[in-house]
This record gives C-alpha cells, sequence and structure tokens, in this order.
C-alpha cells in the first residue's frame, strides 16, 4: 500500500484494520521512510506507598499477572492528566503527580501496537480514602511489602519499576 504524506510517497506494510494491527512493523502509521519514531500508546502508572506498602492491582481481563494501577493517555491529554483520570477511574481516589521512577516500552505484538510506559510515584489528597475496588477495569487490588514482591507474578514494567524504586535497580 502506498500513500501520500506531506508531499512525499512513503511505503507502508499492509494493516489489519478490522481486528488490530499484525504488529508493530504493520502499523499503519509506521513507514519505511522513518523507522526509528515511536508510534504506540502511551500509559502512565502509579507507585502509591502507605506504610512502607505499594498498592498493587489485577485486571479483570488479565488476571494472572499485577500490575501498577494506571492507564493509557487519551488524545489531546498531557501525562498529569491521564494520571490522575486513571487512578480515579480505577481505584476511586484523587492522586497528585509525584517523582519520576521508570520508562520502558514494550514492542508490540500480534494484534497490539507497541506500548511506552511511564511511571511516577503519586501523592494522596484523600489520605488512601476507601479505594473502589473492584472496578469496571480492577479486579483486586492489595498493599505489598517489598519482600513480597518475589512470590508475585508482574507485568515487566511494573515489576522492573518497583525494583527501582525499592532500590533493588
Amino acid at each position: 500500500m502506498e500513500r501520500w504524506l506531506s508531499g512525499r510517497r512513503r511505503r507502508t506494510r499492509n494493516a489489519v484494520y478490522s481486528k488490530g494491527y499484525r504488529g508493530f512493523e504493520s502499523h499503519p502509521l509506521r513507514t519505511m521512510n522513518e523507522p526509528e519514531h515511536f508510534l504506540g500508546c502511551v500509559a502512565v502508572k502509579a507507585i502509591i506507598e502507605k506504610s512502607g506498602k505499594v498498592l498493587i492491582v489485577r485486571d479483570r481481563k488479565n488476571a494472572d499477572k499485577w500490575e501498577l494501577p494506571g492507564g493509557r493517555v487519551n488524545c489531546e491529554e498531557g501525562v498529569e492528566q491521564a494520571f490522575t483520570r486513571e487512578i480515579e477511574e480505577e481505584l476511586g481516589i484523587h492522586v497528585e503527580l509525584g517523582d519520576f521512577v521508570h520508562s520502558e516500552p514494550r514492542g508490540s505484538a500480534p494484534q497490539r501496537p507497541a506500548h511506552l510506559f511511564i511511571i511516577f510515584t503519586a501523592r494522596n489528597i484523600d489520605e488512601y480514602g476507601p479505594l473502589s475496588v473492584p472496578s469496571e477495569e480492577i479486579g483486586e487490588a492489595r498493599w505489598i511489602e517489598k519482600d513480597e514482591m518475589d512470590g508475585i507474578k508482574f507485568f515487566g514494567e511494573s515489576e522492573h519499576a518497583l525494583k527501582r524504586f525499592w532500590g533493588e535497580i
């Protein structure tokens, strides 16, 4: 398939539009002329700490792994706005963006675009009032201490961020 963009002809690989993309290489916006630019989803995650413990969540759809709460940045939304919106949607608490902890890209897979995860600490405005869990997206939430990490199966970006937060990386 060929496209005309900015007056220059660029080729893109075939994409499957009905059920997603065949992977990052087939993304219709990824061109052979510009392979170094990131095209995909950006997600923000939060490390919410209370009394030496960190809050982790398990998604309703992928219940075999735990992760940090958060989600994708919407169009025309900044990182800080997405961060506070996602935590309020998932947990029902108001937070402020804290310090940067970790960022990590995850390559694409069949039917999924590439992701860039950006993880920050969160300052809780509500002083950790009651969490609204389970929610529409979150099936379970729990507070863990550093020494409990080894017995829990995490998504890679969440595990790496927690290790960095606790000084293991």
